[in-house]
């Protein structure tokens, strides 16, 4: 066992090249992720769940409205589902694929899917996954959790970004939000955390070493995400 200490401790937040080829070399395909319950999602009314909680769909686990996470890794991820049948999918932000997908509008049927897709590990569940920041009510979180990854020094010179906690611990949580009568949703926010101190969380390199393998691997190979979660009229 080793503990998570400091954020220098922390595999880089893009993949190396190292990483790169052992992704390539890789035969294992993906990360099981957590996902956002909506109030259209196929979850939400089975068992406790709800709509606003984060399911983990690989062992049907509600992991709750509230959840502690460490960010271990981040890829570009870009997925189209028309008719919640995955159609096309991408992690390399240059490739034709995901620029299409990006530029893809979304209409009845037709849900496109691009941005930060971070690989987390939760110590209360001692649970390895992913979540995919993918709609564009997510951006700004996302954007959030990034920025606060940034040592100090190197951030840009904005009020907003150098205030920031420099933190790989944050809580995320759902949150709704309406723009509109037709336009609401569960979205998720995060509040940065100061990082526990040594020792008090214990977590097995290897577990984590294996973890980025198979999380870097789709940005060669391709990936797998079982459905769309378009929820509720979504921006």
């Amino acid at each position: 066992m080793s503990e998570i200490e400091k954020q220098g401790t922390y595999p880089p937040i893009v993949p190396s090249q190292q990483e790169r080829q052992a992704a390539a070399a890789s035969t294992v395909t993906f990360v099981p992720p957590i996902k956002l319950l909506q109030g259209l999602s196929s979850e939400a009314n089975e068992g406790n769940n709800s709509a606003g909680d984060f399911y983990y769909k690989q062992d049907t686990r509600n992991l709750g409205t509230k959840i502690k996470i460490i960010v271990l890794g981040r890829r570009s991820h870009a997925i189209l589902f028309v008719k919640n049948v995955k159609e096309k999918e991408s992690f390399d932000i240059n490739s034709p694929i995901y620029k299409d997908i990006k530029n893809t509008r979304r209409a009845k049927g037709v849900s496109p899917l691009s941005g930060h897709d971070f690989c987390l590990y939760i110590p209360e569940h001692e649970l390895f996954t992913c979540f995919h920041f993918g709609k564009r009510s997510h951006q700004d979180t996302a954007n959030e959790i990034l920025d606060c990854m940034i040592p100090p020094t190197e951030r840009p010179d904005t009020k907003l970004c150098k205030e920031r906690l420099y933190t790989r611990y944050f809580e995320l949580y759902s949150f709704w939000k309406e723009w509109s009568p037709d336009f609401k949703a569960w979205i998720p926010r995060v509040t940065p955390l100061v990082q526990p101190e040594a020792g008090t969380i214990a977590v097995d390199v290897a577990k984590i070493d294996k973890t980025l393998e198979l999380f870097y691997s789709a940005v060669s190979t391709e990936g797998v995400v079982e459905e769309a979660d378009t929820g509720e009229m979504e921006r």
